[in-house]
C-alpha cells in the first residue's frame, strides 16, 4: 500500500503527479485503508478491546463521505 506522501525528487522512483486523474489510480484509497490497519495493528498491540475504543468514539461534526468530481 502507497503511504503517501509522494516523494517528488527528480530521481525518485514513485508515481508522477501526471497520474492523478487516471481513473484506476488507488493510491489515495490504499492510503486511506493504511490509516485504519495501523490504528488496528496499534490497537492489538496495546492489548485494547473493542468495547473500549467504541467507548471512547466520538460522532464526528463534518461529513467524512468523500466526493469525487
Amino acid at each position: 500500500m502507497h503511504p503517501l506522501p509522494r516523494d517528488s525528487r527528480m530521481d525518485s522512483f514513485d508515481l508522477s503527479n501526471d497520474v492523478d486523474d487516471l481513473p484506476g489510480l488507488s493510491i489515495f484509497r490504499q492510503t486511506d485503508n493504511g490509516v485504519l490497519i495501523r490504528m488496528a495493528i496499534f490497537l492489538t498491540t496495546l492489548g485494547c478491546t473493542a468495547d473500549q475504543v467504541k467507548a471512547t468514539m466520538k460522532q464526528r461534526p463534518w461529513d467524512a463521505t468523500l466526493r469525487w468530481n
